[in-house]
């Protein structure tokens, strides 16, 4: 799909399955592309954006790209806070409140993201309306380190890795999370290895 001697990453369908957003350092240190899939025609969507586009979500209406971006270090770990970008205007505004948030997900009405919370430890996840800007928890552990949100067709369920070591010792496992029941944890996968960045299939 591309060629391009730099590092392509970070790949988000647009809903009707033409066209790819992603994360690229071709020409900078991390903007966003589009890419269609029939032909690999490519249109840089950022330009220099400061401190990466990165971790691109698009919306279930094709209209918007939620995407995190580096803002800065914090000890020695980056901090990360979520835009959106308009796909028409080409503008991007951050969303507010959310420092030390990255990897966006959209909630299947296209008025809810959620996102992973690094401010506190384990990492949490959580929800937020656009509309109204209220903030939930939709999942936290004690025990229990949680990236990777990914809602369901039918936006019943969240499916996340899950890891009681973060880097320490790279132990990621899946599970599902209920939506209206945060509390609502089912194990999808245990044992050693990594098993991360899951999605759903289509109905």
């Amino acid at each position: 799909i591309t060629a391009d001697p730099g590092n392509d990453y970070d790949p988000s369908w647009l809903p009707d399955g033409q066209s790819l957003v992603f994360s690229s350092d071709r020409a900078s240190r991390g903007d966003l592309y589009r890419v269609r899939v029939a032909d690999g025609h490519t249109d840089r969507l950022t330009t220099n954006f400061v401190g990466r586009a990165i971790m691109p979500a698009v919306s279930p209406d094709c209209t918007k790209v939620a995407f995190a971006a580096q803002t800065m270090r914090v000890g020695a770990f980056w901090n990360f806070q979520v835009h959106v970008l308009d796909l028409a205007t080409g503008r991007t505004e951050p969303v507010p409140a959310t420092g030390g948030a990255c990897w966006p997900s959209w909630g299947r009405d296209g008025r809810t993201l959620y996102n992973v919370q690094l401010e506190r430890e384990p990492s949490a996840i959580q929800r937020r309306d656009l509309a109204t800007g209220t903030v939930t928890v939709a999942h936290a552990n004690p025990t229990l380190w949680s990236y990777y949100p990914r809602v369901s067709p039918d936006g019943q369920w969240l499916v996340m890795s899950v890891s009681p070591e973060h880097h320490d010792g790279e132990n990621w496992d899946l599970a599902l999370v209920s939506t209206s029941d945060p509390g609502r944890r089912v194990p999808l996968t245990t044992g050693g290895g990594n098993d991360r960045m899951a999605d759903w299939k289509p109905r």
